[in-house]
């Protein structure tokens, strides 16, 4: 058995973090599949005097000589992330395209699902999310409607995708935008993105690739059980899988490769 699990219990918050923290020094891979940046674990690098917030960077970076990867399961925002490897960075802890993988499936949160959230969470239909456009992107996704990361390489119609969607978003939120002022956000955000090219790989056959040839992986849960869009406390939940067999399908690891499941209350 190739891979070993650790998801939350409850309602996140349990320490997950600090788990995976401990464990991945015995694994060659930690795995994100689910959640984004609404989501966080602080771990503490040996020697760097301090400690680390995660929200879509896989615990494992922590550990120079591990490969790291954000899974097909994981809503992404390139603007929070480069937010985040510029922390991880100024620890002393290095990020590139040898130790991260980001899959060419994971869905875009862009950058209208964000004014959307703000607007509901501001609204009476707040649900005391963490305003990150999770629930947007999700709908998008669940719609056929959705970008996912390999869309960069169609810089055009990613472009298209954004203005658009940032103008109907303000338009609901009665914001009103200087087409001008929506371009620049939308060239900003795109840059931001396409500086992640050089990271973006079929992460499925890469991990799918690396246990038959040995290797061991660590996939590190994000949010908790009672969370779960399916099986959780609805509709007070998150908008993706949180359970063990979620993380398998956010990967695309076959259930034959599952190990132990670490559960942390």
């Amino acid at each position: 058995m190739s891979l070993d699990v650790i998801i939350g219990l409850q309602r996140g918050d349990e320490g997950k973090g600090r788990f995976v923290d401990l464990e991945a020094a015995n694994y060659d891979i930690v795995a994100r599949a689910n959640g984004g940046s609404n989501a966080g674990h602080t771990v503490i690098p040996n020697n760097t005097g301090g400690h680390l917030a995660l929200h879509q960077v896989p615990s494992g970076v922590a550990y120079p000589d591990k490969l790291n990867i954000i899974g097909n399961g994981v809503y992404l925002d390139p603007e929070r992330l480069a937010e985040e490897i510029a922390d991880i960075t100024s620890s002393g802890l290095k990020v590139t395209p040898d130790n991260l993988k980001i899959s060419m499936g994971a869905h875009l949160v862009l950058p209208h699902h964000k004014v959307l959230d703000e607007l509901r969470e501001n609204g009476k239909g707040a649900q005391g999310s963490t305003k990150a456009g999770i629930a947007f992107v999700a709908s998008d996704k669940y719609l056929r409607e959705g970008a996912r990361f390999e869309i960069i390489n169609r810089p055009d119609e990613l472009r298209e995708r954004i203005i658009s969607g940032l103008q109907a978003a303000y338009s609901e939120a009665g914001k009103k935008m200087s087409i001008d002022d929506i371009q620049k956000q939308a060239d900003k955000w795109i840059k931001t993105a396409l500086s992640f090219k050089p990271f973006m790989t079929d992460t499925t056959a890469l991990i799918n690739a690396k246990i038959k040839q040995g290797k061991n992986v660590l996939a590190e849960g994000a949010q908790a059980f009672w969370l779960d869009i399916n099986h959780g406390m609805y509709p007070a939940v998150t908008s993706s899988s949180t359970t063990a067999t979620g993380l398998l399908d956010g990967l695309g690891l076959a259930p034959k490769h599952i190990g132990k499941v670490i559960g942390v209350t």
